[in-house]
């Protein structure tokens, strides 16, 4: 990663590396602060091995000197440990002493248990000298912890290599067709967990990264696309789906855009239609982990309707509970394994045995493969509501939810129910004028009665990441709550 990125500077130091409202950083630019940097730290004794905290703040002006240290203790061979903005001070002190954390940078002199580093007095912006510490980032080296979403429970951690992680990024690039002129939107901007990932990705496979907050109406996302350039977007599918429901850009700029990427959730064929026509025809909707990355796509010349067609690098099958590979159309639980894959969680053997076994990777989701290969994705394995003994999907209901006008946000959980196991609960956002009333009916006149839920609650707002991760776990437990007021028979 630190190769490709100094390469990048010292084939087009004017290249644009980083750019926001204010500022642009290039890649030379980014070169002689991570070789300054890198040089500074050395002197302090960072060393070959050792784990460096990264203390993220809020402000994304930062970004610039916190990805240059990043990729300056990359250079020594020490390993990366990010703390994120949401992440309380009490659990960062708790991650550095889980990963053994022998420094920790932060913008101040934030005590978390190791030697403080401030960020500011290590960061050399303007490096000059010939003179550089030995490197320390040979490919099999350990570079970079990365977190799970832990929409579904506590968040994992996987320790990516050199090698592992540049190939992971460069893949990810690739597939979508990105290259040295491109500038990348994210769904969420660094200093966040998912938009520091694609700011590495992206620097990794030399394009630039736009540090701004995404857009909430396709106005502003035109204007944006305008003024800084931007030709691809990576976006939830929850963000298209709020982008749709505004007034269209005045000279439709979204639809110039050279890649559209839904990210971090299963989408409809109605709204795969929706996205096409409202936003752009070059629309890509991925199949990733942060395990594995991107493994899988519906492409731009796909039908609305079709699976994922599967990355020449990936394997995908779907299996049994015996682990036996099942025939075309059956659904079962889907594994992955692709050559940059870790074999283990960082810490936690118990998650590691139950995700990475016989050199596969189990996401948690289940699905089937058609006769041509082709992946389609029904939901979470593990979040698959027994009602009775009828098997609901969350995934599939929210899907039939969201087409009615009056619902601008649906997500469906299960709730422990004495006779009938679990019941669905639906959490809906409505728009005015629809009632709940009328949301009851469509559930009937649109869903088998098995997976009608119990009960529709509303909610002002959905409890969600700014990428649209839903906090499952909340809403589970909101229901459990509120038990009390609802009950089933078995279906």
């Amino acid at each position: 990663m630190v190769s490709r990125l100094l390469a990048a500077a010292a084939s087009d130091p004017d290249r644009p590396a980083i750019v926001d409202e204010l500022r642009s950083v290039t890649y030379g630019d980014l070169a002689r602060r991570i070789l300054g940097t890198a040089t500074r730290l050395h002197a302090l004794g960072v060393r070959k091995g050792d784990t460096v905290a990264l203390s993220f703040g809020a402000v994304a002006a930062d970004i610039a000197d916190f990805v240059s240290t990043l990729h300056a203790a990359g250079y020594l061979g020490a390993m990366l440990l990010p703390l994120y903005p949401d992440v309380p001070q009490g659990r960062r002190r708790e991650l550095v002493r889980m990963f053994g954390a022998r420094w920790s940078v932060a913008a101040d002199t934030e005590q978390l248990g190791a030697t403080s580093l401030e960020l500011s007095r290590i960061c050399d912006k303007f490096h000059t000298s010939a003179e550089v510490p030995p490197r320390g980032d040979t490919p099999e080296a350990p570079f970079c912890y990365q977190f799970s979403s832990g929409t579904t429970g506590d968040p994992k951690v996987i320790l990516f290599s050199h090698a592992q992680l540049c190939a992971n990024s460069l893949a990810t690039v690739a597939h979508y067709g990105l290259g040295t002129g491109d500038r990348l939107l994210p769904a969420v901007r660094a200093p966040g967990k998912m938009g520091l990932r694609y700011l590495v990705r992206t620097l990794g496979g030399g394009c630039t990264f736009v540090n701004v907050p995404f857009p909430e109406t396709r106005q502003k996302l035109g204007e944006l696309i305008r003024r800084l350039g931007i030709t691809a977007v990576t976006a939830s599918p929850w963000q298209l789906r709020r982008l749709v429901q505004t007034p269209p850009d005045v000279d439709a700029a979204t639809h110039r855009l050279r890649a559209l990427v839904c990210i971090g959730a299963t989408v409809t064929a109605d709204d795969v239609r929706a996205f096409r026509q409202q936003l752009t025809p070059n629309l890509h909707v991925s199949y990733s982990s942060t395990e594995c990355g991107g493994v899988a796509a519906l492409g731009p010349r796909d039908a609305a309707s079709d699976g994922y067609a599967r990355f020449p690098e990936a394997d995908i099958q779907v299996v049994g509970d015996d682990g036996v590979a099942l025939a075309a159309g059956e659904t079962g639980s889907i594994r992955l394994r692709v050559p940059w894959m870790p074999d283990a969680y960082a810490g936690n053997p118990q998650a590691s045995a139950q995700r990475f076994r016989d050199g596969w990777f189990y996401p948690g989701d289940a699905g089937y493969l058609d006769a041509a290969g082709r992946l389609f994705v029904r939901g979470r394995s593990d979040g698959t509501i027994n009602f009775g003994g009828v098997k609901v999907v969350p995934e599939e209901v929210e899907a039939v939810l969201i087409r009615h006008p009056g619902i601008l946000d649906a997500v469906v959980t299960g709730v422990s129910d004495a006779l009938a196991g679990e019941i669905p609960v639906a959490f809906v956002v409505l728009s005015p004028p629809a009632t709940l009333e009328a949301i009851k009916l469509f559930c009937e006149a649109h869903l088998d009665a098995s997976s009608i839920p119990a009960a529709i609650l509303s909610l002002e707002k959905m409890p969600r990441s700014a990428d649209g991760k839903v906090a499952r776990a909340r809403l589970k437990e909101h229901a459990r709550s509120l038990s009390h007021m609802f009950h089933s028979t078995k279906p």
